[in-house]
């Protein structure tokens, strides 16, 4: 699910506003996605903070676009050995698979994952709620 908010030249209240008013409501929408659209950019950044500090950021959270292409090939090379697809696996491949499904387990993960497989490399990661575990 994709929430739009609007920002418009408004003040950044307006949207810790909404953030106060819909958290309880996002926090039980583990696929949900704030898209924030405003023509500010100075906004954007503490926006940014606000979400975070609402919503949190786990330890495993990606924090650079190389860290995401590494999901994403992870995610390539699980879809490809649940569907059998055995043959397009090197020995090396299959113990970074292992290595991999090791570090990238849990709950957040399998979300990703599952919003992934319909979504394609344009799915945008989950909120990660604060005291979400992983384990």
């Amino acid at each position: 699910m994709t929430v739009v908010y609007v920002q418009g030249w408004a003040l950044l209240g307006a949207f810790a506003g909404f953030l106060n008013a819909y958290t309880p409501l996002l926090r039980r929408l583990p696929h949900a996605v704030i898209r924030l659209c405003t023509p500010d950019e100075g906004v954007i950044e503490r926006a940014a903070r606000m979400c975070h500090r609402r919503f949190g950021l786990g330890p495993s959270e990606v924090t650079t676009p190389a860290d995401a292409k590494v999901i994403l090939a992870h995610f390539d090379a699980r879809r490809r050995f649940e569907t059998r697809q055995f043959r397009t696996f090197t020995e090396r491949d299959l113990e970074r698979l292992r290595r991999d499904l090791d570090r990238f387990q849990g709950p957040y993960y399998e979300m990703r994952y599952d919003r992934w497989r319909v979504e394609g490399d344009a799915a945008q990661p989950p909120l990660r709620p604060l005291g979400l575990d992983d384990s």
